[in-house]
Formats: structure tokens, C-alpha cells, sequence
């Protein structure tokens, strides 16, 4: 006559659940052991036949049997041969195996070979243990035998990259980089939570801490972001920090290079809120209707007024000629912008450069590179006679 407790009632139908999904977890372990010892009977060639027929008519019967037969079987067969060496992992991650594709290009090669499959330890779970041992060995290994004896800079630029895991979107990766007087290592190159200064900061100073160069670092070579240089918040401020002393600050010379050279396209009447410079995309955009041959190019350089500046200027002249015929013959030249620049700057001074007259396609336009701002402007005064420009952006030019 009482009413119906739902509350209890909601408990033992919980509980009938679980008990009906444990039988269920049973029943597939019984059936999963049986699987095995079948696959085991199957390929085991120095098993007895009449244990294996043996086995074959009790595997059935019990649990505890079940348990025993694996444990015979396992103790006859023959250990299987590891074929994953510190080459092998190696090679496996610079090409970008996963492990899953690994056993198979192995069973693969090893069979082209005339080795028994089955006599390997080919499994995605052995082949993932051992590639992660090789490079816990491999970086230890890096680890004690870097012990450089001069003072170094670290240095570190957050990049948006694609996750290795597959996974859709970018992800946050810190480069971290330490380098002196004929010493250059990149020590890690971490996924970051977010791109805020804490983060980068807490990155640089472990990997320190894991290289033990914390006592060799004296200077820190960075960007010019809020994120990097903010007096209160950014990474540098907060690495000296963490690390308890003061570090030299040696800011990108291409960030500080590209608020001198900003400023002085903004005073003459460039000034611009978006990402573009209208007139460096409208360049951009008309590349391909221009004619990009040699004698084109050095013919429409030189006008009069060019004429004027360089004869009241030979000593600069014949200065700036030598430094960058010596930067492109005798230094390798990392970036191709900084090879632009230099064979632009002879070309406009009316000097051929060692390697001919070659201009390339105009590029990304990068507000945080002055380097990107100087190529465009020499690039489209060179083409001036076939770009169409103002008089009062000839002027600027």
C-alpha cells in the first residue's frame, strides 16, 4: 500500500545494468582466451601435435584451464626478435611513419628478406615502446655531450603549425634555440597552452633547466611583440625572472629596422590601418603583365635625378657596391630576401650582380619585416616605366 521508493528502484536498476555489463566483459574475455590459444596452436610449428590436439578438445572447459594452456604454449614458443635499433627508429621518425605503418613496411621488408614474420616482434605496442626508448636514449645522449664553454643566447619565435597528431586546426610551437661562438643547438620545440608571455616563458626556462645552461646563458635574442617585450607581462621580462639574474636583451634586428622604415612610409603618405599597402598590392597584382627582362630593367633605372645623387655620392657609391658584392660572394646569404635585397641594391646603383639579373615574383608583404618594405619600393622603381604610378608616388619612390 506504500508508494514505489523510485529513488531505490533507480539504484537496483544501476546496479542490474552493471552486473549484466560484467557478465558481458566475461563472456568476451572467455571468447578472446579461446581466440588465442587457437592463433597460438595455429603458428606455434614446435608444439607436439598431441598437445595440440590436446588443447584443442579441453580449451573449452574451464577458465583455469584456459589460463594454463596460454601459459604452456607462450613457454614453448620462442621469443620474439626485437628488429627496432636506434637506426631504425631513427629513420622511421624522420620520415614520418606512424607506427601502425611501421608494422607493415617492416613485415613487409622482412618477408622481401626471407625472414619469419612470426619470429619477430612486430605489434604496434612493441615497435611504439622501443621508438620511444631510441629517442629518450638519443636525447640524453645530446644532453651529456653538450657542454659548450663559451656564454650563450637563447632564442625563441612562437609559430602556428599543424598538430603532428592530425588533428584538425594549428597549434602553438615555441623553436628554442641556444647559439654562441661556434655553438648552435635547438633544444626543444614544445607545444604551448596559448601564445601568452607565462607560457613562453615557463618553455624556455624548463628547457634550460633540462639542458642544464642555465649558469652559460647571458642574453636572450627575441621579437619585438607585446608578448615577448611588454615591460610587465612579456616572456623576456618574465625569463629574467624565473631564472633570478639579468640578461642582455638583443631585440630582432628586423622588427626594430621596420618601425624606423614604417615611419618614414607613414610620413611620406603611406600610412595604412589595414594589412596591405595599396600600392605594393596593386604591384603585386599587375607582376605578371610587366616585362621582366634584363635590359628592361637596368635601362629604366638611371633618370636624371639618380644621375645627380650618385655623382655627388661616389664614395657611398662605391662603399655600398663593395659590401654587397662581398655579403653575396663570400656569405651565405640564410634568406632569400636577404639575397634580394642586395642584388636590387646593386641593380639600382646600375651594377649587375654576380649571379645575373633575376627578379622574383613580389612576395608577402609583412608589416613586421622593414625588409619586405625596402624590396617592393626598389623593386617596383625598377618597373616604374611599365607600372603605372603618380606623379606624387614617383616622387616618394
Amino acid at each position: 500500500m506504500a508508494q514505489v521508493d523510485k529513488k531505490l528502484m533507480n539504484k537496483m536498476k544501476r546496479k542490474q545494468k552493471r552486473d549484466e555489463s560484467f557478465k558481458a566483459l566475461v563472456e568476451r574475455e572467455k571468447t578472446r582466451k579461446r581466440q588465442c590459444i587457437s592463433v597460438l596452436s595455429t603458428i606455434d610449428q614446435t608444439v607436439e601435435s598431441e598437445f595440440a590436439e590436446e588443447n584443442h578438445n579441453n580449451s573449452l572447459s574451464s577458465d583455469d584451464d584456459d589460463d594454463d594452456d596460454v601459459i604452456a604454449l607462450m613457454a614453448k614458443r620462442p621469443r620474439p626478435r626485437n628488429v627496432i635499433n636506434s637506426q631504425v627508429a631513427a629513420a622511421l621518425d624522420r620520415t614520418k611513419i606512424s607506427d601502425r605503418n611501421a608494422v607493415y613496411a617492416l613485415a613487409s621488408f622482412s618477408q622481401a628478406v626471407g625472414q619469419d614474420t612470426d619470429a619477430l616482434a612486430l605489434n604496434r605496442w612493441s615497435v611504439r615502446r622501443k621508438r620511444i626508448k631510441h629517442r629518450d636514449e638519443a636525447i640524453a645522449k645530446l644532453k651529456n655531450s653538450f657542454t659548450p664553454d663559451v656564454p650563450l643566447v637563447v632564442h625563441w619565435d612562437s609559430k602556428l603549425l599543424s598538430d603532428i597528431s592530425g588533428q584538425p586546426g594549428k597549434v602553438d610551437r615555441l623553436p628554442i634555440i641556444v647559439s654562441g661562438h661556434g655553438v648552435e643547438r635547438l633544444l626543444n620545440v614544445p607545444k604551448l597552452p596559448n601564445g601568452t608571455g607565462e607560457a613562453m616563458a615557463n618553455a624556455v626556462v624548463q628547457a634550460l633547466n633540462d639542458w642544464n645552461l642555465t649558469d652559460k646563458v647571458g642574453a636572450m635574442s627575441f621579437d619585438t611583440t607585446a608578448s615577448n617585450s611588454g615591460a610587465a607581462k612579456g616572456a623576456a621580462v618574465l625569463i629574467e625572472q624565473k631564472m633570478a639574474k639579468d640578461l642582455l636583451h638583443l631585440a630582432c634586428r628586423h622588427h626594430i629596422f621596420e618601425v624606423m622604415l614604417g615611419d618614414v612610409l607613414n610620413l611620406l603618405a603611406w600610412p595604412s590601418s589595414g594589412p596591405d599597402i595599396p600600392i605594393f598590392k596593386r604591384f603585386k597584382d599587375e607582376w605578371q603583365s610587366i616585362n621582366h627582362e634584363s635590359d628592361s630593367i637596368i635601362s629604366g633605372i638611371v633618370d636624371e635625378e639618380t644621375a645627380v645623387f650618385f655623382s655627388s655620392n661616389q664614395e657611398l657609391l662605391t662603399e655600398v657596391v663593395q659590401f654587397a658584392n662581398k655579403c653575396l660572394l663570400e656569405e651565405n646569404q640564410p634568406r632569400d630576401d636577404y639575397r634580394e635585397l642586395l642584388e636590387l641594391a646593386l641593380i639600382y646603383m646600375g651594377h649587375g650582380p654576380p649571379r645575373g639579373v633575376h627578379l622574383t615574383k613580389p612576395g608577402a608583404m609583412h608589416r613586421a619585416r622593414w625588409m619586405a618594405k625596402a624590396i617592393y619600393s626598389l623593386k617596383i622603381f625598377c618597373f616604374r616605366s611599365q607600372f603605372h604610378l603618380t606623379s606624387r608616388e614617383t616622387n616618394i619612390l
